[in-house]
């Protein structure tokens, strides 16, 4: 048995699942992707009590359900990267949720926005920030 470094079993673990999530319709919410790591001679299995994988699984179908086609690829280049360069799971889905609400105020494709359509929406949070307080 060849015995996986955490990063490695991370980085497996991030890739199962976006194939997963990308190429199956499959309803089951207790996705397991869990690795084994062996310290000495007793195995450990990583828990995660905030179900991370799944958030993660679940924002990628409301991506490819929400967007359009030229705007889910990119998402979904985005997304890789990001695992690739090794973010936090729930910062990745911070991030999707941000495009999300950004793309159903702009009303068309991220490609064909200019730099005034994003600066009216930040600024238009901005302003909303400061009435409220915050």
């Amino acid at each position: 048995m060849v015995e996986l470094t955490t990063k490695q079993c991370i980085r497996r673990n991030r890739r199962e699942l976006l194939k997963r999530a990308l190429f199956s319709e499959n309803k089951n919410k207790n996705l397991k992707a869990g690795c084994a790591l062996s310290i000495s001679t007793n195995s450990y299995e990583i828990r995660d009590l905030y179900y991370r994988h799944d958030r993660l699984a679940y924002w990628i179908k409301r991506v490819n359900s929400d967007l359009e086609e030229p705007d889910i690829s990119d998402v979904l280049r985005l997304i890789e990267n990001m695992q690739d360069r090794e973010r936090a799971i729930l910062w990745i889905v911070r991030c999707i949720t941000a495009i999300l609400i950004i793309g159903k105020q702009l009303g068309k494709p991220f490609r064909n926005a200019i730099k005034d359509d994003i600066g009216h929406y930040t600024n238009h949070k901005m302003r909303m920030q400061i009435t409220r307080g915050y």
